[in-house]
């Protein structure tokens, strides 16, 4: 097994021992020494294969099996929130939404000290229009206080930035 593979085994164990709560029983490094065959050892045990140390097909097949369920469970789904392409949230606006809007500047602010942090008053008051503005004009979008689908994808992708 070339050195790649072996990362790849070393870190997909990882990761699966990680998720089960155990920690230390491997650290990726590219070479298959006893700390990887006690790492394999271990997995087949749990997965109820035969228990030689050795990575074969089916122990692979089923350390990938692991690591899809493991990478599926942490998705995380977007949910879609802007009304539509057509939408523009305008001064004096109220609701659920201004307040999501109000908050992600709040959150932005953090991070992006130029990017205003209106209060959360669910309403879209002066504050807000002026962080929309902002947004727009950092965007080299038309200016404006609207918080229409343009500004609300730059809005959600500086967001989701600083999420990660």
């Amino acid at each position: 097994m070339d050195r790649i593979a072996v990362y790849e085994l070393q870190d997909a164990l990882m990761q699966i021992f990680l998720a089960q709560g155990i920690r230390g029983a491997v650290y990726p490094d590219g070479i298959y020494g006893p700390e990887t065959a006690e790492a394999v050892r271990a997995f087949q045990q749990t997965e109820g294969l035969p228990v030689t140390g050795e990575a074969d097909r089916e122990t692979w097949e089923r350390i990938q099996t692991r690591l899809d369920e493991i990478i599926k469970a942490r998705e995380v789904l977007p949910i879609p929130v802007f009304p539509n392409g057509d939408f523009a949230l305008v001064p004096g606006a109220g609701g659920l939404l201004v307040g999501l809007v109000q908050g992600i500047f709040q959150r932005l602010h953090e991070t992006y000290k130029n990017i205003p942090a209106p209060a959360l008053t669910w309403i879209y008051d002066r504050e807000t229009a002026e962080a929309a503005a902002v947004i727009r004009e950092k965007a080299g979008l038309s200016p404006g206080e609207e918080l229409d689908a343009q500004a609300w994808n730059v809005l959600a992708r500086l967001y989701a930035s600083v999420q990660l």
